[in-house]
């Protein structure tokens, strides 16, 4: 895989404990209030976007409590992906969350572990991918008690998530690299 991010993992401390960037969708706003309720105290980078007041509603419905203490936190202008990535990269570990029917692997995982990021996610087929090693990825369901999520941040902070950025040039020079296929069978 490559990755759109050129953000470097800074090597000193990282600015916040946990970044979170995501787009308000599914049970988002819920699993968000969770998190945060769970790190008082802690550093917390929060951008939660929603792109238009009509498909925020819904979920302002679905869960007001929620809306109502993250509202600080929601945008309606989009965060640039610069600024996103360096949340990211100045931070001990991010929160993912993919749609609860999804089994895929979010974007958001790869870009952060390129950077060196470890990832807490609701989604169990990321840890069972075999994608990512050890140390790299923490399973955090919606369900889950919220008192789990500063510990599993400290156990992904003692791993060494090693940084990985590939930029699309390098991805494709790997990928037509003839130094591991017989060029000779190629040609055929």
């Amino acid at each position: 895989m490559f990755t759109g991010t050129t953000s470097r993992r800074q090597s000193d401390e990282p600015a916040y404990d946990l970044s979170i960037v995501m787009r308000v969708h599914s049970q988002r706003l819920h699993y968000v209030d969770r998190a945060l309720k769970a790190l008082n105290g802690q550093r917390v980078f929060v951008f939660l976007y929603a792109g238009s007041l009509f498909t925020y509603i819904p979920h302002v419905l679905r869960a007001p409590l929620a809306a109502f203490r993250l509202r600080r936190h929601i945008s309606r202008k989009a965060l640039s992906y610069d600024k996103a990535m360096d949340a990211i990269a100045n931070s001990r570990a991010t929160l993912d969350y993919a749609h609860p029917l999804q089994s895929g692997i979010t974007v958001r995982c790869f870009e952060s572990l390129s950077m060196g990021v470890p990832v807490i996610t609701n989604n169990p087929h990321v840890a069972r991918s075999g994608v990512f090693n050890d140390g790299e990825v923490a399973t955090f369901p919606l369900e889950s008690a919220p008192e789990q999520l500063p510990r599993l941040i400290a156990k992904l902070d003692r791993h060494d998530t090693r940084q990985t950025v590939r930029t699309i040039d390098e991805f494709i020079t790997d990928l037509l690299d003839d130094s591991s296929v017989d060029s000779k069978k190629v040609r055929q």
